[in-house]
């Protein structure tokens, strides 16, 4: 459909190092939205991925945040630059998303209520 014109739909479901890299190396996390969905939130392999996903998005992102807190001799512009926690919190809750019956998991992972697409517990995993 011409909504989903000049998407790019990933699914990461292996914990290999190896495929994270290979999933992301091509895509801009400023242009990305990762959807985590698990039942419970507790899942090792796709907590492993999804911590994974975080980092990069962290990683790819807050450096360009910080970069437009300093001037031209690398001090800080002003004293109410954002600290870290919350340039990360914002990262979050522009691009990640969760699907689950673990609205609570979610949010202790950083994930915004308001970005948690809640299911029943009853539901088969």
């Amino acid at each position: 459909s011409l909504a989903a014109e000049g998407r790019t739909l990933r699914f990461l479901a292996n914990v290999d190092p190896v495929d994270f890299h290979l999933c992301t190396r091509d895509l801009d996390p400023a242009e990305t939205l990762v959807v985590i969905i698990s039942k419970t939130f507790e899942t090792v392999e796709t907590m492993l991925n999804a911590r994974a996903a975080r980092k990069w998005l962290i990683d790819g992102l807050r450096g360009s945040n910080e970069s437009d807190n300093k001037n031209d001799n690398n001090e800080d512009k002003n004293d109410d630059a954002p600290d870290d926690e919350s340039i990360e919190k914002d990262i979050i809750m522009r691009h990640v998303v969760a699907v689950s019956a673990s609205p609570p998991n979610c949010e202790d992972f950083g994930i915004h209520p308001d970005n948690v697409f809640g299911f029943w517990d009853w539901v088969g995993g």
